[in-house]
């Protein structure tokens, strides 16, 4: 008699509530992942290879690093990325040492049999039946040889089609000869060309054109051609129209002046107006060493002097030089600043002559305790000084513009 031993309260707990995490399957509970077939206690009875499974090993995969970190550390030459080991690794055939035949037989070619009936194909050609004719040597220029009777024609070709053949070529072979013949009896009519020595050989005339040449259409300008064309230069010639006038009224400010008054020649009067030319020798002695020391100034020329007076005491001392002048204007008031300072000068004016070119300055001074007025000219002809005294300084100015007409006469 079997005793039968009931679980207890706690094995009948443990088996219902399993722990969490806890994958072992309960006591008497079959495991649902496992397929319990017929004999699977049995022994196994034949020897099988290991199951492939078709995947290659996966390597480790460690943490995720962002491309930032990645970058630093290449620049920085920090930790370097793992190496991957998945190129060493050999590549696995599954197939290797199996063999794995399927119909061996469909893809043997079976060997053709050696005797095989003969086809229509592989019938011999029957050999033509007439003999070519023999050709000439060498054929008659212009002409080609004319075909072997029956060489070329198949056998299957009808009579009729074979006569229209022959009589074709004996028609081209006559047209040929008598146009060789034509070429060579024109080539023998043809008078030989005989070039005489020195002398040139006139070009045959050239047959004209069968077609006659059109004339070609005028091309289309490009378009920039199209634009309008320039003005003519009419500004360009205005311009210089009045460049070469402002330059000839330059020159004729200068040289027309210059031309009426250069050269010239300077004579004293023995009488002007009141005046008469005193003929002593110490009053010539004076005016001439006043002439010569204007001369060594830098005036260069022909140099004259002269002292005029009067019954009432009235005196006119001149003294200048003759040359050309290339600014009057300028040499004149150069010429009283040498005098301001031994004569006092003051209340220097400028005065009219009247004459285009001409230049007069007058002032005021003293002379050894004598009041005195002096006066300069200058033109492109002459510079001239002239001393008065006991008059005006108006008085004066008229005075020395008629003295200098009397004075200058144009040189013959």
């Amino acid at each position: 008699m079997k005793t039968i031993v009931s679980p207890s309260v706690e094995e009948i707990g443990e088996m219902a509530d399993p722990q969490p995490g806890d994958e072992t399957p309960a006591a008497g509970m079959p495991d649902p992942t496992r397929f319990a077939g017929s004999g699977e206690n049995d022994p196994p009875t034949e020897a099988l290879p290991g199951r492939w499974s078709g995947a290659a090993m996966v390597p480790e995969q460690g943490p995720r690093r962002s491309r930032w970190s990645r970058m630093i550390d290449r620049l920085t030459g920090g930790e370097a990325d793992p190496e991957d080991d998945r190129t060493a690794v050999p590549a696995v055939d599954p197939w290797a040492d199996q063999d794995t035949p399927v119909w061996p037989d469909a893809y043997a070619t079976p060997a053709a049999p050696v005797d095989l009936p003969v086809t229509r194909l592989d019938a011999p050609v029957p050999e033509p039946t007439r003999a070519a004719a023999p050709q000439p040597a060498v054929p008659p220029p212009g002409t080609y040889p004319p075909p072997a009777a029956g060489a070329g024609l198949p056998p299957l070709l009808s009579p009729k089609v074979r006569a229209w053949g022959r009589r074709t070529a004996t028609k081209s072979q006559e047209a040929a000869r008598s146009a060789a013949a034509k070429s060579q009896e024109a080539a023998g009519k043809a008078p030989e060309k005989i070039r005489a020595w020195g002398r040139k050989v006139a070009a045959p005339d050239r047959i004209p054109n069968r077609i006659p040449v059109q004339p070609r259409p005028p091309a289309t300008p490009p378009p920039w051609a199209a634009r309008p064309l320039p003005r003519p230069r009419r500004r360009r010639r205005l311009r210089r129209l009045v460049l070469l006038v402002i330059i000839g009224l330059a020159l004729g400010y200068w040289l027309v002046p210059g031309v009426r008054q250069y050269p010239v020649t300077a004579v004293l009067p023995d009488s002007f107006a009141d005046l008469r030319l005193r003929d002593t020798a110490a009053g010539q002695r004076a005016a001439q060493r006043l002439a010569d020391e204007l001369q060594s100034a830098g005036s260069g020329g022909d140099s004259f002097a002269g002292i005029y007076a009067d019954g009432r005491g009235k005196r006119v001392t001149v003294f200048g030089v003759t040359g050309f002048r290339l600014t009057p204007g300028s040499d004149v008031e150069a010429q009283l600043a040498r005098l301001s300072d031994s004569l006092r000068l003051k209340d220097v004016q400028p005065f009219d002559l009247g004459v285009f070119g001409a230049h007069q300055l007058c002032g005021t001074g003293r002379l050894e305790d004598t009041a005195v007025v002096a006066c300069a000219w200058a033109d492109h002809g002459s510079l001239a000084t002239v001393l008065l005294t006991r008059r005006s300084l108006e008085e004066s100015a008229e005075l020395v513009s008629s003295l200098r007409d009397t004075v200058l006469e144009p040189a013959a």
